[in-house]
């Protein structure tokens, strides 16, 4: 569905929502929620409204907010690194079996062997220990994550004490917890490799009232200044490139009841699921991705959120289908594949079947129409030379990349202007109670609580 009169381009897509007949019948919790009993989902029709013609969120309002180049181009050129041509690469080689294999010899690797090829000299037995241990480390957030030590590390700081310019106002992230920082990559149609796929279900990662935050602040110091917005735990969302397959949406606080959330646990960790309701309201940015430093900021405490399914992504799977087909043909040497007839004469009855931009069907958002497009180019400038490259540069249209965090931040304060007396001692005043939290408590929680992303 869209609204072209308006320029705006709005999609009907399906929501995966919490079962409302696996619940409790009596609330629990504090304060009281109905609870989940058994994990059961069910899909519903919702409608997404994208703010890419300028439509603002606010922080402070609808609990989320869409902003190009949010971040500044050091934090765009880091989120690019991370979702560099070799990890692209890496993705399309990665199997389920060789996934685990990868985690299990990490996991099992003894501690004091050197991992590393290059060692020149003696070293002690300690030093080489912690090499081995970082060696672990490392392959193991790369496995896990899609994201190196290195780079996690890089981006956290880059992230940490780091202004933001929103809508609301000013923003200051004081902390970014690096076990938060992951990696996601969706193909059309709800796939993606084998270790960092993305989230299709509508949650929150985190309950305010519910565990961890509730056993590690016994005296309530922390959740009453996280209740009161004094200080908050925000995630962001970076897509990076066009965002073809399950892009983020996030729904206007103002239009949750507090009958559709629902509580559940997992790991003893406590977040939130929801029941569907007519009044909801959920938003998008199809323009996303294309700039540096691109991010959706959200609350993780309280905003439902969800990758979704565009309209025009069945196209774009059975496109990238018979892309890959192709592409292990090529790398095995086969002349002919178990569909019948060469490569080219594949790759020329694609081209037939994929639309040209005045056949593009109107309702598909412009990132199913940048993908599409992008694979007619990249295939059409190749001619007869269908390498391994043409192949994969023309599947990484056919997808969405995307890094989130987890971190700690203050305010959103006003506009200087509006704010000139007392705002200097108050803000100083607040930054040294914040920071002395966060390192209390606030790092603790987001490491516990990072699982759930």
């Amino acid at each position: 569905m869209a609204d072209h009169h308006a320029g705006v381009r709005d999609s009907e897509t399906s929501l995966h929502f919490h079962d409302p007949g696996a619940l409790t019948h009596e609330p629990d919790g504090c304060p009281p929620h109905k609870r989940v009993t058994e994990d059961r989902k069910r899909s519903e029709r919702v409608h997404v409204r994208d703010v890419c013609s300028g439509e603002k969120l606010h922080l402070r309002k609808h609990g989320c907010e869409f902003l190009r180049g949010g971040l500044g181009d050091a934090v765009g050129q880091q989120l690019r690194e991370i979702c560099s041509w070799e990890v692209f690469l890496n993705d399309q080689s990665m199997t389920p079996r060789a996934s685990e294999q990868a985690l299990q010899s990490c996991a099992h690797q003894p501690p004091g062997r050197e991992l590393t090829s290059s060692s020149s000299g003696s070293s002690s037995g300690d030093a080489s220990t912690e090499r081995g241990l970082a060696r672990v480390d490392g392959e193991l957030s790369r496995i896990g994550t899609g994201v190196s030590d290195v780079q996690v590390k890089r981006l956290s700081r880059l992230l940490t004490w780091r202004p933001v310019r929103t809508h609301s106002g000013w923003l200051l992230i004081v902390h970014c917890a690096p076990i938060g920082v992951i990696r996601r990559v969706v193909y059309p149609m709800g796939g993606h490799p084998p270790t960092c796929g993305g989230g299709a279900t509508v949650h929150a990662d985190q309950d305010l009232g519910g565990d961890p935050l509730r056993s590690m602040d016994r005296c309530g110091i922390l959740r009453w200044m996280l209740r009161h917005n004094w200080l908050r735990i925000l995630n962001l969302w970076m897509p990076v490139g066009n965002m073809a397959a399950g892009p983020l949406c996030v729904m206007d606080l103002q239009t949750l009841r507090p009958e559709d959330k629902v509580r559940h646990n997992w790991m003893s960790h406590d977040g939130w699921y929801f029941l569907h309701g007519e009044w909801q309201k959920w938003y998008w940015n199809s323009d996303l991705g294309q700039g540096s430093g691109d991010v959706v900021v959200f609350d993780t405490l309280r905003s439902p959120h969800s990758a979704f399914e565009l309209p025009g992504e069945q196209v774009c799977h059975e496109v990238r289908e018979e892309l890959v087909e192709c592409l292990r043909d090529v790398q095995s040497n086969c002349l002919d594949s178990r569909h019948g007839g060469s490569i080219a004469e594949r790759i020329q009855l694609l081209l037939g079947r994929l639309p040209l931009d005045a056949s593009l069907d109107p309702s598909w958002p412009p990132p199913v129409r940048r993908a599409l497009l992008g694979v007619r180019s990249e295939l059409e400038a190749a001619s007869s030379k269908l390498d391994t490259d043409v192949f994969c540069r023309s599947l990484r249209h056919l997808q969405r990349q995307s890094v989130e965090a987890r971190c700690v931040a203050l305010g959103p304060f006003p506009p200087l202007c509006l704010c000139l007396c007392g705002v200097g001692f108050g803000a100083a005043a607040l930054l040294l109670l914040g920071f002395a939290v966060i390192k209390i408590a606030g790092i603790n929680i987001i490491s516990a609580a990072a699982c759930a992303m």
